[in-house]
C-alpha cells in the first residue's frame, strides 16, 4: 500500500486503495480529522509533514502511523471481493514499475548508475510482491532444503563456507607432505 516512511516525501494517489477506505470510512465510524486526512492521502502531492499540519497531528509520524490504523480497519471491514480487487490492483501497479524497470535495465541507452537504481527498485518490487502475496520466509527460522529452494542462515552460511576452506587447506597440506613438498 502506499504510505512511506520519509515524511518529505510527496504522496502518490492512493487509487484503490483509498476508495475502499472511503466507501468503508461510514461504517466503521472514522472522525471529521481522519476523513480529512484520508482525503490529503488520497488525493496526494502532500507530505507528511503537511498532511500532519493541516489535520492537527503533533508530527508527520503521527499522521503517518494514523493513517496506517485507518488502512488496517479498513482491511479488516472489507469484504473478500474487494480485497481480491485491491489485490490485483496492487499487483498491477508493481507489474507496471517491473516492467519500466526491466526496459531501463535492458537498454543499451541507459548509464550504469540510472541501471543500478533500477535494479535497486526491481529488488524493492519483488520484496513487495513477495510481501502482499504471503510468501515471506523468516531466515531466522527457517533453515533447510525444500523442493527447489535452499534456505540457510548467513551465519550458517559463513560457518560452513569456513569449515570448507579449513578442510581443503587440510587436505592441500596432507597432499603436499605426501608427495614430500614443503608449504
Amino acid at each position: 500500500m502506499s504510505t512511506r516512511d520519509d515524511p518529505q516525501e510527496p504522496q502518490e494517489p492512493i487509487d484503490a486503495v483509498g476508495m475502499a477506505i472511503e466507501a468503508i470510512g461510514a461504517a466503521v465510524g472514522r472522525t471529521r480529522i481522519e476523513d480529512q486526512l484520508v482525503e490529503m492521502v488520497k488525493a496526494g502531492g502532500f507530505t507528511w509533514q503537511q498532511v500532519a499540519d493541516v489535520c492537527g497531528y503533533a508530527t508527520p509520524q503521527t499522521a503517518r502511523r494514523a493513517y496506517t490504523r485507518i488502512l488496517q480497519d479498513a482491511v479488516e471491514e472489507m469484504d473478500e471481493g474487494t480485497r481480491a480487487e485491491m489485490l490485483a490492483f496492487e499487483l498491477g501497479r508493481l507489474d507496471t514499475i517491473h516492467g519500466e524497470m526491466w526496459a531501463i535495465m535492458r537498454s543499451p541507452d541507459s548509464e550504469p548508475a540510472t541501471k543500478m537504481k533500477a535494479s535497486e527498485t526491481l529488488l524493492k518490487v519483488s520484496a513487495a510482491r513477495v510481501k502482499l502475496l504471503g510468501l515471506e520466509v523468516d531466515p531466522t527460522k527457517h533453515t533447510g532444503i525444500t523442493d527447489q529452494l535452499v534456505i540457510i542462515r548467513g551465519e550458517t552460511f559463513v560457518q560452513q563456507l569456513q569449515e570448507l576452506v579449513e578442510e581443503d587447506e587440510a587436505n592441500l597440506e596432507a597432499q603436499r607432505r605426501a608427495k614430500g613438498i614443503e608449504a
